[in-house]
């Protein structure tokens, strides 16, 4: 499902499936991210296009939620802002309590279909570029790679207390290993 519209539809989803019984996880992408998302605007179930809210419709449910893609205002992957909100929308998505994270565009390229602009041009989200870019990494693959290579499945999450509202801070342990 996707929080585009709101969670209107994430929330439709999560109703017929972990109700009728037949999903005990939903993956949903989120793609409202812009220069206005404070941390604290990401972690407030109030707003409706936050994954706090996604979050908070499935815990109605007592049902788990991964995330599998991180929507920006940036439509080109090669410089180090993306690579620097991915981390970020990451971090509080697990604050706000996910379980799981993929990234959804791997290779280079998605058209950005519009039917009202005739002239619309692709997005560059991928994690490398495509055979034309001799598939070099972007910035993004290396701060996904962190996150990947360190948080394993099944490691518990906790979250971090701050005192400065512009840092989210999450830990994960899974026995007596942390990161």
């Amino acid at each position: 499902s996707s929080t585009g519209d709101g969670g209107t539809w994430f929330e439709s989803t999560a109703e017929s499936l972990y109700a009728d019984g037949v999903a005990d996880i939903v993956n949903t992408h989120w793609y409202n991210y812009d220069e206005s998302c404070t941390n604290k605007k990401l972690q407030d179930p109030d707003v409706l296009t936050s994954p706090a809210r996604c979050i908070s419709i499935a815990k109605e449910y007592n049902a788990p939620v991964a995330f599998g893609e991180y929507g920006a205002y940036i439509n080109n992957e090669d410089n180090a802002t993306r690579a620097y909100d991915l981390v970020k929308i990451a971090a509080n998505m697990w604050h706000d309590g996910a379980v799981g994270m993929s990234y959804w565009r791997l290779q280079s390229d998605m058209w950005n279909w519009d039917r009202d602009n005739p002239d619309a041009s692709p997005y560059f989200l991928g994690l490398w570029k495509s055979a034309d870019g001799d598939y070099a990494c972007r910035p993004s693959y290396y701060t996904y790679s962190l996150m990947t290579r360190f948080i394993k499945n099944g490691m518990d999450i906790y979250n971090i207390e701050m005192s400065d509202d512009d840092v989210v801070a999450v830990a994960f342990r899974k026995g007596d290993q942390w990161t």
